[in-house]
């Protein structure tokens, strides 16, 4: 009786395959160690703050001082949004007991820019109000201006 299979020859494949698998995720976890983060120069600091309460409603007034790198206006100008949340918290600090949250509040915006007008937009993100800059500068200068934030 003559019988010919060829399982012999599969079965070497796969363990070459299977032996080579191994190897190439060593090989891109190397890979990922060898990479070096990219520093961006991105900072927001805080100018002024005056917080003023009004019939049991808080409203916030600051002034920001917003630096972002070349690299993301370049971002921007692609196509990209920059998104940008102010996360506000108010405690009533206590001396012996844990300090209550008052209120909190996110305060959402995205910048990006609009190649047909060549104008820089700028969205809220909670009211939906939309505004439009002719320079970069302008829309991150309105970004550091917070007014009457409730």
């Amino acid at each position: 009786m003559l019988v010919m299979s060829n399982t012999r020859r599969r079965i070497g494949r796969n363990v070459r395959r299977l032996s080579a698998f191994p190897l190439a995720w060593v090989i891109c976890f190397f890979a990922t160690l060898a990479v070096t983060p990219v520093r961006a120069d991105t900072s927001v600091r805080i100018e002024s703050a005056t917080l003023a309460l009004d019939e049991g409603v808080y409203g916030l007034d600051a002034e920001l001082a917003i630096t972002l790198p070349d690299d993301a206006r370049r971002a921007i100008e692609s196509g990209l949004t920059l998104k940008l949340s102010y996360e506000v918290e108010i405690a009533r600090v206590r001396r012996y007991l844990p300090d209550p949250g008052v209120a909190t509040l996110v305060q959402s915006y995205e910048l990006g820019y609009h190649a047909l007008s060549q104008r820089w937009l700028l969205r809220s993100l909670n009211t939906g109000e939309r505004h439009d800059f002719g320079g970069f500068d302008a829309a991150v200068e309105r970004l550091s201006s917070v007014r009457g934030l409730r």
